[in-house]
């Protein structure tokens, strides 16, 4: 089962259904549109060959799937702008 290595150091199962929430929290888009998008992340990363993720990955997969569905207004408003850690 696909895990998710969160912010704070922790591991959990990966649940479609907090992506949906998410999307909804920070955009406030919604409807089916969204509903396909999450999954097709899902299968995406359920098919990659990694057995944990993070968050930042899944927003990357779930930006790129906007792009996709041209959802450009959701996309803007899911993307995180944030300096590396190296900064």
């Amino acid at each position: 089962m696909l895990k998710v290595r969160k912010d704070d150091g922790t591991i959990e199962s990966f649940n479609k259904y907090k992506i949906i929430e998410s999307v909804r929290k920070e955009t406030g888009c919604e409807g089916q549109v969204i509903n396909q998008v999450v999954d097709d992340v899902e299968q995406i990363l359920i098919s990659s060959p990694l057995q944990i993720i993070t968050g930042p990955l899944i927003r990357e997969v779930v930006n790129s799937k906007f792009l996709e569905h041209e959802l450009f207004e959701c996309r803007k408003k899911y993307t995180r702008v944030g300096m590396p850690l190296y900064d």
